[in-house]
């Protein structure tokens, strides 16, 4: 009965978004090149600007951007092009499901949208984003610090914002990676008022340098559709849609997958509709629905075979308005969220007779809402922001007793920064976050990869409290940004063993996070440029203890020449040795990675990138997670591209 509601309700606002965009598409096509005062230009400037809470005037951490311009031809997932950032690296185990961290955090602790769009995910490890193409990415954007004030629940690490491709005439792509191992076939098309991006994805087991297989392999197509229409002189209306659609997808961790345990996505389905408005009058609104279903299979060989279906459909909505005084300005917003039929079913086979039972694991629903707002203040060479927000949430399980669980949250952040001359200058900020438990953590109770897994009703919310100092250094050739920061976290949630095969949450008293980012970025000729940066970061928790997930310290070099028709680019990454662990994880070894690339425009609508992945053939674990999978082995591959405008 829930689930027809929920397809109902769905349908219903599918219908709602697919009419709107066909009436105004019929009735404001001929207005859609009319910018709004200045403010809009270009469709790809309103896909960037819908969902987005954060502006220079109101610094909120680190922020990064890289453009689509800018991915490695042999990026393969969101985690990849995070991971090659400061303060950023690799988390859980491997695969196309491989998550990361962001200052010492990941798993729910760290936020990802689509376009403004809220993806969440049941998953322990964390959300992935990977039913996401990067050929269907125009950037991304990541935050670093705090961001739960402007973000809400979950930033406590900070926030990862996929801006979607808005595709400008034809573009054609194909790949192909060594021993046939990978094969990428995308296509899309574009004008100033649709956009339409096609891949299809398809990669066999890789292995590792001595040659044991890793259980990585995947079949992905994804699609999306945006529609930018004008309504009125002053407002400018976008419609998205993305469909993905992933099959057999491998589980990649180090268990011994081909004689003992094997674990594979049959299914992986996302559904994302959103319907954005943007005005001239310094105001934005969007709406969106999200549907989602995975299904896990865990085969425990010559033993059992469980089965577990998860689903959920999750609605938005947000409304910002933006304002301008004579010596103050800022944003004020309210958004909510409902995430209904959150449900889990699990299966459970015997392989050593004719048992087969079924259980509900989850069933479940989340509502919340929130105000917030932040006011900036320019006083000659200094800059002040403040900004406060409040949270409601309301959790419901229809299994585990019924419980219904409500928590409240109020946090915010005051941030300033002093510009010395044209070239140097100084930021500070103290800024609060919060995470309220998820359902999964408070009311799953079933089986996952790893082994069954208990939730605990009565987990309290994580806070926790940032101060951060930072100077910069930018002129003509040279750009330097340096970070330091510690955060406190309260109640920090926790996964702990209960047995070999069982695992619950509990919360933690403390936990203590101190980092140290940086960036050299020098244009040393035309043609050459090198980019210098690394981390520094350890977390324990009130007894001394290592906290889970802390990335290991890193020295990247960035190498960059560029000629009229061609580009050559090289990453050479240090990673230090890792041995101050927690419960579930185990020491890494120091290692160096290099990953090259080289591109050569053939003429002017076709061009050739050839790329190589760890080059000096290293085999080392990728995480700190006991179960991390090994490195793949040296990989090649061949990217040739069509475009014409």
């Amino acid at each position: 009965m829930a689930s027809s509601r929920t397809l109902f309700i769905y349908s219903k606002a599918a219908l709602l978004c697919g009419f709107v965009g066909g009436f105004t598409s019929a009735v404001q096509a001929d207005e859609s090149q009319k910018d709004l005062d200045g403010v809009l230009k270009s469709p790809s400037e309103i896909v960037q600007i819908i969902g987005k809470k954060h502006s220079t005037n109101a610094p909120v951490g680190r922020s990064e951007f890289i453009d689509a311009s800018e991915f490695s031809p042999s990026v393969s997932n969101l985690s990849q092009l995070v991971a090659d950032t400061p303060g950023a690296e690799l988390s859980g185990q491997g695969g196309l499901f491989q998550v990361y961290s962001l200052r010492g955090m990941s798993r729910w602790r760290v936020l990802t949208q689509f376009a403004g769009v809220p993806i969440h995910t049941e998953r322990r490890a964390g959300t992935a984003a990977s039913f996401i193409s990067p050929w269907l990415m125009q950037g991304v954007e990541i935050i670093k610090g705090p961001v739960s004030t402007l973000y809400g629940s979950g930033g406590m690490a900070g926030i990862t914002q996929i801006t979607p491709r808005q595709f400008s005439g034809i573009n054609v792509e194909t790949a192909i990676s060594s021993d046939d191992q990978t094969k990428q076939q995308n296509i899309g098309w574009g004008d100033e008022q649709y956009s339409l991006g096609l891949s299809h994805r398809k990669e066999k087991n890789t292995r590792t340098r001595s040659g044991e297989a890793i259980n990585s392999h995947f079949e992905q197509t994804s699609a999306s559709f945006i529609g930018n229409w004008a309504l009125t002189d002053d407002i400018e209306s976008q419609l998205l849609v993305l469909l993905s659609k992933g099959k057999d997808i491998g589980k990649a961790n180090n268990e011994d997958f081909e004689n003992k345990k094997y674990t594979i996505y049959p299914e992986e389905n996302h559904l994302i509709t959103q319907f954005g408005l943007v005005s001239s009058n310094d105001w934005q609104m969007r709406a969106a629905v999200h549907k989602q279903d995975l299904a896990t299979k865990v085969t425990r060989i010559d033993k059992r075979i469980n089965t577990v279906d998860t689903q959920a459909t999750d609605y938005s909505l947000s409304f910002l308005q933006r304002w301008q005084g004579e010596t103050f300005d800022g944003q004020w917003g309210a958004e909510q969220e409902y995430r209904d039929n959150i449900n889990a079913g699990e299966s459970e086979k015997s392989l050593t007779s004719d048992e087969f039972s079924t259980i509900t694991v989850l069933a479940a629903s989340q509502f919340n809402n929130a105000l917030f707002g932040n006011v900036n203040y320019q006083l000659d060479d200094w800059s002040f922001t403040t900004g406060a927000r409040y949270s409601q949430i309301s959790q419901k399980s229809e299994i585990a007793g019924h419980a219904k669980k409500s928590d409240q949250a109020l946090t915010g952040f005051a941030s300033a920064a002093y510009q010395i001359n044209d070239q140097w200058g100084l930021t500070s900020s103290v800024s609060t976050g919060f995470r309220f438990p998820t359902v999964t953590e408070r009311f799953f109770n079933g089986t996952t990869a790893r082994g069954t897994t208990v939730g605990n009703a009565d987990l309290d919310p994580e806070t926790a409290r940032n101060v951060e100092l930072g100077f910069t250094y930018d002129n003509a050739n040279h750009q330097l940004q340096f970070t330091a920061f510690n955060n406190h976290i309260k109640n920090y949630i926790e996964r702990i063993n209960v047995d070999e095969d069982t695992r619950t949450y509990k919360n933690l008293d403390q936990g203590d996070i101190k980092g140290l980012e940086f960036s050299y970025d020098h244009q040393l000729t035309d043609a050459f440029s090198y980019t210098v940066s690394g981390h520094r970061l350890a977390g324990e928790d009130a007894n001394g203890k290592a906290l889970g997930d802390i990335s290991p310290n890193k020295l990247q070099l960035a190498l960059n020449y560029r000629q009229d028709d061609w580009q050559a680019n090289l990453r050479i990454k240090h990673r230090f040795s890792h041995t101050d662990v927690a419960s579930g994880e185990k020491p890494l070894e120091a290692v160096n990675i290099i990953n090259g690339s080289f591109t050569y425009d053939l003429s002017d609508d076709w061009q050739l990138s050839l790329w190589s992945n760890n080059l000096l053939n290293k085999e080392y674990r990728l995480t700190s997670d006991k179960k991390s999978s090994q490195s793949a082995e040296r990989q090649f591959g061949l990217t040739v591209s069509w475009a014409m405008e």
